[in-house]
């Protein structure tokens, strides 16, 4: 009996070192490099929310990171000598995969098409806005797809502001904005936005970003797991939402290719939601109609979700300065 019961201590003893191993067993912190690329990564003290996605998630792993900020050549190359352990938000490519262990994709570079009320830009997006102008904003990562189009004349600017401000004025037919930014604007001037601009329902371009690190670095593996499971969490405990910026989110929560809204709290409002900002999607137009993920319980709908909670929330703009939201001035 006595030999049973070590055995067992033993057991449970090999159990609770693995469990508590440190995944990350190297001098220093981890080493991530990205590009600059506003508002998903940034020097300090400006907006990064991708950054502080994945600052956040390997924290809550004890992971500690660096982060260097630096041209996107220098990045690659910087990763291929290993200079640095890998980049907080990369695409994925077959070149990349060569070397990099990828995360889930985390967040989407959503790219919708902007025009005045009273456009079809959904139509524009469909003949590849052949003869139209486009606004465009200078440095951003998603000017490359547009290097080779001959059929389209390309309007720049040096700020989403900037862009908007040319479209209102019709010195554009519409412009390129991220999914994110949009569901900012719709954030604090709903009644605005939908009075003076039309959005595309079907985003024009859709990258899927990630985190990665080199294949050859010591606990990658484990790393990208333990990822993957605290950007669940996140989302659920309403970190990602608060991170963000933003009231609802729609994510995959089980993994059934059908995404959830998820809630930032769990006093969810009076109506449903009018907006809400798709973590990762396959391309194609939002569904009319999704399952709720609230409370940690799922709902086929709203009237599913019990009345406790449903109440008044009180929406505010972020006093802070770096906050990625932008303003628009529709007079």
């Amino acid at each position: 009996m006595n030999q049973k019961i070590s055995k067992i201590y033993l057991l449970a003893f090999l159990m609770l070192s693995l469990s508590t191993f440190p995944l990350w067993a190297q001098e220093g912190p981890l080493k991530l490099a990205s590009d600059q690329w506003p508002p998903f990564t940034d020097t300090d003290p400006n907006s990064a929310v991708a950054l502080n996605l994945v600052r956040e998630a390997l924290r809550r792993i004890k992971i500690e990171t660096e982060v260097t900020i630096q041209d996107f050549e220098d990045v690659m190359t910087g990763i291929e000598h290993n200079s640095f352990d890998g980049s907080a938000a990369l695409w994925m490519t077959g070149e990349r995969e060569a070397i990099l262990l990828f995360s889930n994709a985390y967040m989407q570079n959503q790219l919708v098409l902007v025009g005045k009320r009273g456009q079809d830009v959904d139509l524009l997006a469909m003949n590849g806005l052949a003869n139209r102008s486009l606004g465009l904003v200078d440095g951003y990562a998603y000017n490359r797809d547009f290097e080779n189009v001959d059929d389209v004349t390309l309007i720049h600017s040096k700020s989403d502001e900037e862009n908007f401000q040319k479209l209102l004025n019709d010195e554009v037919d519409c412009i390129l904005v991220d999914a994110l930014l949009m569901e900012y604007l719709l954030k604090g001037q709903s009644e605005e936005v939908r009075e003076h601009l039309v959005i595309s329902r079907k985003a024009f371009i859709i990258k899927p970003l990630y985190f990665a690190l080199r294949k050859d670095l010591p606990g990658a593996e484990k790393i990208i797991k333990q990822f993957n499971k605290e950007i669940k969490k996140m989302a659920n405990d309403g970190t990602y939402h608060q991170l963000l910026g933003l009231d609802w989110l729609a994510m995959d929560m089980n993994n059934d290719g059908i995404a959830e809204l998820i809630p930032k709290g769990k006093v969810i409002g009076t109506v449903p939601p009018l907006s809400s900002y798709m973590v990762y999607a396959d391309g194609e137009e939002k569904p009319t109609s999704m399952k709720y993920y609230v409370g940690g319980k799922y709902y086929d709908s709203w009237d599913d979700i019990p009345e406790k909670h449903k109440g008044t929330v009180n929406v505010s703009a972020s006093p802070d300065a770096s906050n990625p939201g932008i303003r628009v001035n529709f007079k």
